[in-house]
C-alpha cells in the first residue's frame, strides 16, 4: 500500500476515539454547501462514541495517522449479510 512518506494506516484504539470523532465533524463540513448533511445550529454532529467503541472492539476502523502521529482519516466498516459495507470514509480536509 502507497502513503504519503510519514503517513501510516493501522487498526483504531480507543484512544483514538476523539480525534476519530474530530476528523468526522470537520470532514463534514466539506459537504455542508451540498445540503447532504443537516449542520443544525451546533455545527456537524460526529459519530457517537459507542459506534466507535463497538467498531474497535471488532477490530473495525483503520486510521490514517501523519507524521506527527495526529489521526488525520479514518475508515469505519461492519459486516453486513456477510459482505463487507463500508459504513464511512473521512479524512481531515
Amino acid at each position: 500500500m502507497f502513503l504519503p512518506h510519514g503517513y501510516h494506516l493501522r487498526r483504531g484504539d480507543f484512544n483514538d476515539i476523539e480525534a476519530l470523532q474530530k476528523v468526522d465533524a470537520s470532514a463534514a463540513l466539506m459537504f455542508a454547501p451540498t445540503g447532504l448533511i443537516d449542520l443544525g445550529n451546533e455545527g456537524p454532529l460526529p459519530i457517537p462514541k459507542t459506534a466507535f467503541e463497538a467498531a474497535i472492539k471488532t477490530q473495525n476502523v483503520f486510521v490514517v495517522t501523519a507524521p506527527l502521529h495526529d489521526v488525520v482519516g479514518f475508515s469505519l466498516f461492519s459486516m453486513r449479510s456477510g459482505s463487507f459495507y463500508l459504513d464511512q470514509l473521512s479524512v481531515t480536509p
